[in-house]
C-alpha cells in the first residue's frame, strides 16, 4: 500500500522542481514522525500508526526518487540512511519507542538541512530560447 501510495505522491511532483519537492517530502516525514511522537506520549495506538504510515510514505517516495544516474554514489549512500528510517518506522510501531521516532527526525532533519543548503548554491535550470531544441541540430542563421 505505501508504494501504491508513494507512486501517487510522485505523479503530484513537478520535474522542474525536484529540489523542493524533496524538502517537502523532508517535512511531510518529519511532521508525520512528530506527530508519533505524540501519539506515542497519549498512548494512543491507532494514531501512532497512522502517522507512522505517512511518515513511511513519505521516505518511501524520497527513496523512489533517487537519481543514479544524475548523483552516483551519493544515490547509494541515500539509499542507505531511507533505508535505515524505513527500519525505524518498524521499530517506532513495533516497540511504541518516542525515542527511536526522534532519531529518525534528526537524521532527516539533518538531511533537510544539507539539501536545503544545496539548493540555495544551484541556480534553478530555466530554459531560455538560447537553450531550446533546433531540428537537425543547426543553430538558425543569424540575421544581420
Amino acid at each position: 500500500m505505501a508504494l501504491a501510495a508513494s507512486y501517487r505522491h510522485m505523479s503530484d511532483f513537478t520535474p522542474a522542481r525536484p529540489d523542493l519537492d524533496t524538502i517537502t517530502l523532508y517535512d511531510a516525514a518529519i511532521s508525520a514522525l512528530g506527530d508519533a511522537v505524540e501519539a506515542i506520549d497519549r498512548d494512543e495506538i491507532e494514531g501512532r500508526c497512522r502517522a507512522v504510515y505517512r511518515a513511511t510514505d513519505a521516505v518511501t517516495t524520497l527513496y523512489l526518487r533517487l537519481d543514479v544516474k544524475r548523483f552516483g554514489e551519493l544515490t547509494d549512500d541515500l539509499a542507505d540512511l531511507y533505508g535505515h528510517v524505513l527500519g525505524c518506522m518498524v521499530g517506532i510501531n513495533f516497540y511504541n519507542d518516542a525515542k527511536i521516532a526522534q532519531d529518525a527526525i534528526e537524521l532527516l532533519h539533518s538531511l533537510k538541512e544539507k539539501r536545503s543548503a544545496a539548493v540555495g548554491m544551484v541556480p534553478a535550470y530555466v530554459p531560455t530560447n538560447a537553450s531550446t531544441h533546433v531540428t537537425g541540430g543547426m543553430r538558425p542563421a543569424q540575421s544581420s
